[in-house]
């Protein structure tokens, strides 16, 4: 059986080192996946770390925080 957790995918088009198309295809591997598509940063978001760290952190206090 796959996992069936939620899964936060954040993947950048101009990625070098892995083809936006993984990404792509993680989402419909995982059944309760979320695609968040960037342009313009490389595979470790150097450009702006601290934009990609909030993105992380809405996900997690949307999945873990429920109200």
């Amino acid at each position: 059986m796959c996992y069936e957790g939620p899964v936060l995918i954040v993947h950048s088009k101009d990625d070098q080192l892995v083809p936006y198309s993984y990404g792509v295809q993680f989402k419909e591997v995982y059944k309760n996946a979320e695609l968040i598509t960037l342009s313009g940063f490389d595979h470790n978001f150097t450009q702006n770390t601290d934009y990609v760290n909030d993105i992380i952190v809405d996900y997690l206090k949307k999945v873990l925080i429920k109200e």
